[in-house]
């Protein structure tokens, strides 16, 4: 997925010019812009691409008015994922705690 981010467009006027714009340096490289894939997020409803509230993109998840509280939930979710198999590790006796404090920095 590309984006394009910019929070300057401040009408659908000036965001339409600035994807035309995008669309005429893209061509100048041989590029195309897939607009079946493509999506906007303004506040006001865009006529040939879908638009969305939020998405992912380079493994963060953008939102339109820029919480960040369901990045930070996916990131605590993904971390408990990666952390959890290894319960049986943290509660074993026979590894010393510098072992443990050694595993955990490393994950960390």
């Amino acid at each position: 997925m590309r984006m394009i981010y910019c929070s300057t467009a401040q009408s659908p006027q000036a965001l339409q010019t600035l994807l035309d714009k995008v669309e005429v340096v893209s061509r100048e490289y041989g590029l195309e812009i897939n607009r079946k894939k493509t999506k906007v997020m303004t506040r006001t409803p865009q006529k040939e691409l879908e638009q969305v509230e939020t998405f992912k993109y380079l493994g963060a998840i953008i939102t339109e008015n820029g919480d960040c509280s369901k990045e930070m939930q996916a990131r605590l979710e993904a971390a408990g994922g990666a952390v959890r198999p290894l319960d049986s590790l943290w509660k074993d006796r026979s590894l010393h705690a510098k072992v443990k404090q050694r595993l955990l920095s490393t994950l960390v």
